[in-house]
């Protein structure tokens, strides 16, 4: 299964799930930004392609790069530091 359709599918759940729009944003933005690293990185376009060393390579880029530095606050205040422990 190519990545790009999973996280269609995933964000299809999310709204079933009723999460809000910017949460749905928020990971719609990430996932495509990880759509296009690990292809341009890695060259991976199929999903049991990733690893978790990708995996972790990709949250270590969001954390030093503007675009994935922080997350979505749920209360509305501040945005908050992407946790290290996002893949264990």
């Amino acid at each position: 299964m190519k990545i790009i359709k999973a996280i269609e599918g995933y964000i299809i759940d999310c709204r079933t799930r009723r999460r809000s729009e910017r949460t749905i944003e928020w990971y719609e933005q990430k996932l495509k930004f990880f759509v296009r690293w690990i292809d341009e990185e890695e060259g991976v376009q199929n999903l049991h392609q990733v690893t978790i060393t990708q995996l972790r390579s990709f949250v270590l880029c969001l954390q030093s790069d503007p675009i994935g530095h922080t997350a979505v606050n749920k209360d509305g205040g501040n945005p908050v530091l992407i946790s290290p422990l996002t893949v264990r």
